[in-house]
Order: C-alpha cells, then structure tokens, then sequence
C-alpha cells in the first residue's frame, strides 16, 4: 500500500491490484471549488484522479506501508477472526467452576479412598438417611442414573454390609432401601471426611464469602431446575 499526498491537499493511499488501475483513496481534499459535502462524498475508493483534479501531475508517494490510512470500511476475514478473536479459557464462568469442582471433587474422593469408599457410595449412604425405605427407582431418578448404575452400587454397599433391602407389605416385589446400624454409625465418619475438605479448601474464604457463594450456586441451581444430586 503506498501513501501519498496530492498537489491541492489530498491525502490517502494507492492500492495496486495486478490486472486493474490502481485504486485511489483519499482521506482529504482542499481543492476550492469542492463543498465539504462534495469531499467527504470523494473520499471513497475512486480511479486515478476522480476525487481531485490534477493528481497525476502532484502525486507524490510519501512512503510504502502495510497500515490502510484511507477512510474505505476494512473487511474482515472470518478465518483471521476465529484464529485470533476467539476468547480465553479464563474468561469463560464454567471454566473457573470445573476447574474448582475438579479439585474439591478430587481431593474428597481421594481422602474417602482411605476408608475403601467411593463418591457414588456416600452420596448414596446420604440419600438413604434423609429417605429410608426409598425404593431403587426412586433412587435412580434422584441421582439421575440407570437402574443396573444404582444396583451396582448397592450391591456394594450390601457387601459392607451398610446397607439393606427389604419388600414391601402390601406389594413383595417392591424393594425398600435403608441403612443398616453398621451404615448408620460409619456415615457421620464419612460426612467429616466431607466436612475436612471442605474446611481445606474453602479456609481462605470468610463466612461472608461463603455464604455469597452458597447463595449465588443455590440460585443457579433453581434458576436451571438442577433436580439430580452429583456422584462423581
């Protein structure tokens, strides 16, 4: 792109297209006989000498740069855009929540690996205190998984001997869950387990703090219906 400046005050850039005249844009014009209207009308893109007269004679090429210095819209490429315009990770909300959760998540299911339990299995001990006699299905649904997923960790929990089923008065092929004695004295260790983590991990948070941030993933909760209870 070369950058000139006529004789009668134009100022603007040449662009050279192989196989076409050179294309002229002008960033001004001072020639007299011109209204202000008329020059801002001629600063579009026109062919040698249209916005001002006798620019052949006047032309000078003041230097050969990169920078466009006319007023003619720039085009975008869309490819340029999404290699280069695309946001950080680090100004995405998700980003910082998984990247959170990943830890907290992490850290409680390494420390509950000490006491050869699993995420799936406290959260399932948990439930079945706030609600003995729930039924598989009904567990299923709250923990938004299959039906053979909960059997598997029911089984589990029955192997150690935390948990028990039992039928139905009125209907025997209907199974009821609940704690066993052994499930109920062993999930208070469990829920501090939980409690440390949190502790570890939340320390450099005041109550304030926490409770903001109790109260803002509440109200996200609500606001997307989030019903099923997370087990990883």
């Amino acid at each position: 792109m070369e950058r000139f400046t006529g004789s009668m005050g134009a100022l603007g850039s040449i662009r050279r297209i192989p196989g076409r005249k050179p294309t002229y844009q002008y960033l001004s014009c001072s020639a007299p006989n011109l209204s202000v209207a008329d020059q801002l009308d001629r600063t579009q893109s026109r062919d040698a000498g249209a916005a001002c007269p006798n620019r052949r004679g006047g032309l000078t090429v003041v230097s050969v740069e990169s920078i466009m210095v006319s007023m003619e819209p720039t085009v975008e490429d869309p490819q340029r855009s999404r290699r280069t315009g695309a946001p950080k990770l680090e100004s995405h909300l998700g980003y910082w929540l998984r990247r959170v959760s990943n830890q907290v998540s992490g850290a409680f299911a390494r420390a509950l690996q000490t006491r050869h339990t699993s995420v799936a299995e406290w959260v399932v001990m948990c439930q079945l205190q706030e609600r003995p006699g729930i039924t598989p299905a009904e567990l299923a649904g709250r923990l938004d998984l299959t039906r053979g997923a909960v059997s598997k960790v029911i089984d589990k929990l029955e192997a150690k001997r935390w948990v028990a089923h039992s039928t139905k008065p009125e209907d025997g092929r209907v199974q009821l869950l609940s704690l066993t004695r052994q499930g109920s004295r062993i999930l208070p260790e469990l829920a501090e387990i939980a409690d440390q983590n949190d502790l570890e991990f939340f320390e450099g948070l005041d109550s304030n703090e926490k409770a903001t941030l109790r109260r803002v993933l509440g109200k996200l909760v609500e606001l997307h219906q989030i019903r099923n209870v997370p087990i990883k």
